[in-house]
């Protein structure tokens, strides 16, 4: 008689979200959800109400959220007009599968271009 098989183990936690990072995701996560509504911001995030409220109550998330929550503070940065922190979370999200001895110089050209555009070069 087989045993049996093994459950799968969660998603690891390849990728680790900064505690001051995540503390200013979660404060941006309140806002909205008091702006708009839980539920419409979890859609914005393509989560569950229910674990955005886990997340915004502590719960830690795993490499997939983490670059949800980052591409969604970046998208939320830019409404909000905060462009700087919003083009740094928006570089982070494109570099997190970029090799990290690459990452400093692919952020750089990403910068580079980013700013071209916006002076209309």
């Amino acid at each position: 008689m087989q045993g049996r098989p093994e459950r799968q183990v969660r998603e690891e936690r390849s990728e680790e979200l900064p505690m001051k990072e995540l503390e200013v995701i979660r404060d941006a996560l309140r806002q909205s959800t008091e702006v708009n509504s839980l539920r419409f911001t979890a859609r914005e995030l393509g989560m569950s109400p229910t674990g955005l409220r886990g997340l915004i109550d502590g719960t830690a998330p795993y490499g997939k959220t983490i670059r949800k929550l980052r591409a969604w503070y970046a998208e939320w940065a830019r409404r909000e007009g905060v462009l700087d922190v919003a083009d740094a979370k928006a570089i982070e999200v494109l570099t997190g599968t970029i090799r990290e001895d690459r990452r400093t110089e692919a952020a750089d050209a990403i910068r580079t271009l980013v700013e071209k555009y916006r002076r209309g070069d």
